[in-house]
């Protein structure tokens, strides 16, 4: 149960949040378009033997919608973009 309280008040924050920032969005519209920005990672074998892998992390392309939320709520310093 204070699982779901938690949930609720973070979601409604960040609503809250992003009527403030004039984005006028519903809960259920706001997580959709965020649950749909995948990142991923991509190791790459070792250049020379005994190297380490290299390692790149990108965002998939996101709607401008997405793009918009993304920005507003700072997702960026999270992850690359």
């Amino acid at each position: 149960m204070f699982t779901c309280v938690l949930a609720l008040m973070l979601v409604s924050l960040m609503r809250r949040e992003l009527n403030i920032k004039g984005v006028n969005l519903s809960i259920k519209r706001t997580l959709e378009l965020l649950g749909d920005i995948r990142e991923m990672t991509m190791i790459f074998p070792p250049q020379a033997r005994g190297g380490n892998p290299a390692i790149r992390t990108s965002i998939s392309a996101m709607s401008p919608e997405q793009r918009e939320l993304y920005e507003l709520l700072g997702l960026n310093r999270y992850g690359p973009c």
